[in-house]
């Protein structure tokens, strides 16, 4: 009988190269586990100057379409 260390400590998802079988068992599990604290979803890190172009950007759309939208309105008129 060995005791428990690194060198005969298997992973998740490790695949073994040789067929056979292993007798184990479960040390730890949950959420506080290295697989599960890296499965969530990474933060998007955005500068806050990214932000404030986008803004703009949004901003300057929505003004390009209202002249785009007078102009129309104002060649029904005229022409």
């Amino acid at each position: 009988m060995e005791g428990l260390s690194l060198e005969n400590t298997l992973w998740a998802n490790t695949v073994l190269a040789s067929p056979g079988y292993i007798l184990g068992m479960i040390v730890h599990t949950g959420l506080e586990t290295r697989m599960a604290m890296n499965i969530s979803t990474p933060r998007q890190k955005v500068g806050a100057l990214d932000l404030e172009v986008n803004w703009m950007a949004k901003v300057l759309f929505v003004v390009m379409c209202l002249v785009a939208l007078a102009i129309i309105i104002a060649d029904g008129f005229i022409g």
